[in-house]
């Protein structure tokens, strides 16, 4: 970290609800004023935000504080009056990948479905009797808890079916 992406971070890491850090740097970035960062679950860095030192302040300091889909800090200097500022940054939203059911297994008469799950995520479990066709139909619906669901699926007189999760 340095330069561009910013220098001297005082504060601690942030973590959003999208599974992101993000924290801020007293100085570098583009007009030398400090930034915003995120680091991904998967370790990719980047600056969000770079400070101007003007209207939008700079030297940033203290934590941030995420609210409503925003993170809110402070800055020492800038501001309308030169004085430092508060500032709101729409959080970046991740991708989102695709859920994949990473349990199939049978366990007495029951098919077992399972996979994770992101707390507060709708999800929809659908079934088909055949893959080309578009008369996917809702088994059941729930919200994440961010542990592992496993569904179970009475296998007995049943014809063939196809499984598929959703999050609407």
């Amino acid at each position: 970290m340095g330069g561009y992406d910013g220098s001297n971070p005082r504060a601690g890491l942030f973590l959003a609800g999208n599974g992101d850090l993000y924290g801020t740097t007293f100085s570098g970035g583009v007009s030398g004023f400090g930034t915003v960062f995120q680091i991904t679950t998967n370790g990719a860095f980047s600056p969000v935000y770079s400070f101007s030192g003007g209207s939008d302040g700079g030297d940033p300091a203290g934590s941030l504080v995420a609210y409503d889909g925003y993170l809110y800090g402070l800055t020492q200097v800038g501001g309308a009056n030169g004085n430092g500022s508060v500032f709101a940054l729409l959080i970046p939203q991740t991708a989102v990948l695709p859920v994949t059911i990473q349990v199939l297994s049978f366990s007495g008469g029951d098919l077992i479905l399972g996979f994770p799950t992101t707390v507060g995520q709708s999800y929809t479990v659908q079934q088909n009797t055949a893959l080309g066709t578009a008369n996917w139909l809702p088994y059941t619906n729930f919200s994440g808890t961010g542990s592992p669901f496993q569904l179970a699926v009475p296998a007995t007189n049943v014809p063939a079916a196809f499984f598929r999760v959703t999050e609407p």
